[in-house]
């Protein structure tokens, strides 16, 4: 049975699709790495979150939708859960635009490491442009909006 996502949630996989490690950070329900494996848009998953109640709820969906696949599930904070490179694309959605800054300000080296982000920020997305804009190592090369009930939401590809 294949996953159906938002409009939201489909436009932030698919601009995934083809990359080979895709890591989902702030991963709450686990549905962009459960769709990207059912569509075989990528190579391999990494879904991560801060909280283990979002993990727990990942794992059911895991198996109810993907009985037979294991995924590499990680508990932490922001892209601390990473190695250096260990991913093609990174996905940072569902949260505020501060927080998302912050995640990816908190260790530069690191940020630098991948090559491409996916960003969805909820809230606050003006500071969180303005922080790219500002940042010499990032750059905003595609933009995105997707209707999500009565809201709008901005997908921003760094």
């Amino acid at each position: 049975m294949n996953l159906k996502l938002s409009e939201r949630l489909l436009l932030i996989a698919e601009s995934v699709r083809g990359e080979g490690t895709v890591a989902d950070i702030g991963t709450d329900h686990g549905y962009i790495p459960i769709w990207l494996i059912q569509h075989e848009a990528c190579r391999k998953v990494i879904l991560s979150d801060i909280n283990s109640g979002p993990l727990e709820k990942a794992r059911g969906n895991i198996r109810r939708h993907l009985p037979d696949v294991s995924l590499d599930i990680r508990q932490g904070t922001g892209i601390s859960v990473l190695q250096d490179g260990e991913a093609d694309a990174v996905i940072i959605a569902g949260m505020g635009g501060i927080l998302i800054r912050d995640i990816l300000a908190e260790n530069e080296e690191k940020t630098k490491s991948f090559p491409k982000f996916i960003l969805q920020p909820r809230n606050y997305a003006r500071r969180l442009r303005t922080w790219i804009e500002k940042t010499p190592y990032l750059e905003i090369t595609d933009e995105s909006l997707a209707r999500e009930g009565r809201r709008l939401c901005e997908i921003i590809t760094v």
